[in-house]
């Protein structure tokens, strides 16, 4: 819990009291102060811990900003207990939540999914398609905007610096001028292209498994509609 006679207590509350104004959609502490009815340099010196406001105030500002007591006081992160409570207890965080409540809707085939037997399978496939995108390597990367920016041919500074990370990459230690100062503009080539022809076979299997992963996905699916046409039958 904050301690509100401290300093740090004081600006961690006008901090909270900040984040939510501004999630609320008043971006402006003029228009906020107008919506309370109190001057501007009140809300000032609430959000910068010069003050706080009593009780009743407090009390205001979580109707008007949507959140409890406790959010304001340091007892939970999120808004609302009840929403600390769903966070912490899920594992989901509160964009993810708010998401669900976003789609309440669709909670037939929300429910179907969460209670089939394949929903693992599901997961797990939606996991791997997401780690199989983030892979791609920030020396990729680089190799990848070398090729699309850079003049051909390479000069020999490019071709070096583009071996050295390539070294680096392979086997995770520093690479030293001494290593490349000897090699020819056409073995820095053969050696930076080596390497790019290995990453684009990792990227050819990752895609192969990526396929199979969409299927997995399809079946999952698949399953997910089966059983929820069974239970309206039934």
């Amino acid at each position: 819990m904050i301690d509100l006679s401290t300093k740090e207590g004081r600006a961690e509350f006008g901090q909270r009291v900040a984040a939510r104004r501004k999630l609320c959609g008043y971006k402006s502490q003029e228009v906020f102060s107008e919506t309370l009815g109190v001057d501007r340099s009140t809300v000032s010196a609430w959000e910068s811990g010069r003050n706080v406001p009593d009780l009743p105030t407090i009390q205001t500002l979580c109707q008007v900003l949507d959140c409890d007591v406790g959010y304001f006081l340091g007892d939970y992160d999120e808004p609302t207990k009840d929403l600390h409570f769903l966070c912490e207890h899920t594992g989901l965080s509160e964009a993810a939540l708010q998401g669900l409540r976003a789609h309440w809707h669709k909670k037939a085939a929300l429910d179907a999914l969460l209670t089939s037997s394949n929903l693992g399978l599901f997961l797990d496939a939606l996991e791997g398609c997401l780690q199989t995108w983030q892979r791609e390597t920030p020396l990729q990367r680089l190799l990848d905007l070398e090729r699309n920016t850079a003049p051909e041919p390479y000069t020999k500074e490019q071709l070096q610096a583009l071996y050295s990370f390539v070294v680096v990459a392979q086997r995770g230690g520093p690479v030293i001028s001494s290593e490349y100062d000897s090699l020819s503009d056409k073995e820095l080539r053969e050696a930076i292209d080596a390497y790019s022809v290995d990453q684009q076979k990792k990227k050819d299997a990752e895609l192969a498994v990526f396929v199979v992963q969409k299927e997995a996905v399809k079946i999952a699916e698949e399953f997910v509609k089966q059983s929820h046409q069974k239970s309206k039958k039934g």
